[in-house]
């Protein structure tokens, strides 16, 4: 297999590893991770422990395939040490955009709710005569907090791709694949 190849089977298995652990496997306790205080604590560091499971796993597989004569405990150390990466990476990304004081701050608006926000939103000041003025304020308000909830859900996204290419990066370097 070329290099090439192995770097999109890699990014294809992380593709799924993130599919898999953001998606499938969080339960209703690791969306415990948008609690305030440090109720959020446990839920998050379950959730992060799938991740990095996950990514220790890809990891081992991954260098014992490209790489038959690195010794066992060498593996074991390095996929313990990107696993660590990955699962810090994850742990501070989700809280920041999942802790209400900070990105998690935000909320989307559901499809219904959106003609009669942007409705009062889009409304001139003095178009506002014999209507709620505070109701138009709120629906900028809701409509702004939902783009700035998917800019900011992008962004996580964005970082946790950025991890796993990083994490790419070390396995096919430890392999000497690049």
């Amino acid at each position: 297999m070329s290099s090439i190849e192995i770097l999109f089977v890699l990014l294809l298995v992380y593709q799924l590893k993130h599919f898999l652990a953001d998606y499938i496997l969080q339960g209703k306790y690791m969306l415990g991770k948008f609690k305030p205080k440090w109720d959020f604590l446990g839920p998050l560091l379950a959730h992060v422990g799938v991740h990095a499971v996950m990514t220790f796993s890809i990891v081992c597989v991954a260098l014992q395939l490209l790489d038959k004569l690195l010794p066992t405990d060498f593996v074991y150390a390095h996929a313990v040490a990107i696993a660590m990466f990955d699962g810090i990476v994850h742990f501070f990304m989700d809280r920041i955009k999942a802790g209400p004081r900070y990105m998690g701050r935000w909320k989307p608006i559901s499809a219904a709710e959106y003609p009669d926000l942007a409705l009062y939103a889009n409304l001139k000041y003095e178009e506002c005569e014999g209507l709620d003025f505070e109701r138009r304020k709120n629906s900028r308000k809701r409509l702004r907090g939902n783009t700035l909830f998917w800019w900011a859900l992008g962004f996580d996204q964005m970082v946790h791709h950025v991890t796993h290419y990083a994490c790419i990066y070390f396995i096919l370097k430890l392999a000497g694949v690049i």
